[in-house]
């Protein structure tokens, strides 16, 4: 099996499934929690005496949020259906695409959001719907750690010389993460060195750094470059006589 991999700075950085990631509400404080009762996925969050099985919970929806008016209830709920077949895609109510929802879609759950804990000018949909996506992330093993491999393939987090991460949500963020650690292998590579010593510069490093130096160069300050009139005109000999022999035609 392949897993995504990304080419940065000469450095190859390949991602690796978490097989023991965290869940979203063992690393978040609120607001924002999910109430999902299921034989094949359960799940509460141990905070705020939320309900711990799928009768209480039907008992707290009605005391805690039907039962009171609107103005005086202290959580916003979003209701859930879960599409459960060789693993569990959760979605709000009447929005999953689930190629089957006479059998494999349930409605045991939400994500209910904490009024008193959300902050000045947050959108509750918003902040469950960022829930809802992590979670499904979770559920989906779409959580990284990586490894970065130098120009002769040696895994450098291996060997202890770059840090590696675990429990990257999402393949955006565990490359960045990987990115991150680079540059900061890069520096400490640079701080470590002497002025003469560039062995911590790669192919792809110089190569950057010398397209960027040219792009702010002049076509007159680029041939005065001692050597590079010698060689473009050798390259583009040819080039230049049809030019001429095609601009005297046209005279």
């Amino acid at each position: 099996m392949t897993f995504p991999t990304r080419e940065y700075k000469g450095f190859t950085i390949e991602l690796v499934p978490d097989p023991d990631p965290q869940n979203p509400e063992d690393w978040g404080d609120g607001p924002a929690y999910l109430l999902h009762y299921h034989r094949s996925f359960s799940w509460h969050a141990d905070k705020h005496d939320l309900p711990t099985t799928g009768p209480k919970y039907l008992e707290w929806l009605g005391r805690e949020h039907y039962e009171v008016p609107e103005d005086e209830r202290e959580w916003h709920v979003f209701p859930l259906e879960s599409y459960i077949h060789s693993g569990v895609v959760l979605a709000f109510e009447n929005q999953g695409s689930f190629p089957d929802r006479r059998w494999d879609v349930s409605r045991c759950g939400s994500i209910v959001v904490k009024k008193s804990e959300l902050w000045d000018g947050a959108d509750a949909q918003v902040v469950a719907k960022q829930h809802l996506d992590t979670w499904n992330m979770c559920l989906q093993g779409d959580v990284w750690g990586y490894k970065v491999l130098d120009a002769e393939g040696t895994d450098l987090t291996d060997e202890d010389e770059i840090t590696a991460s675990w429990n990257n949500y999402g393949e955006g963020d565990a490359f960045e993460a990987a990115q991150e650690a680079i540059d900061d292998y890069l520096r400490r590579r640079a701080a470590e060195s002497s002025p003469e010593d560039y062995s911590w510069v790669t192919s792809e490093m110089f190569d950057n750094a010398l397209e960027a130096l040219v792009d702010e160069m002049t076509v007159a300050e680029l041939l005065a470059t001692p050597g590079i009139r010698e060689i473009l005109n050798e390259e583009l000999n040819n080039a230049v006589l049809e030019r001429l022999e095609g601009e005297r035609e046209d005279a």
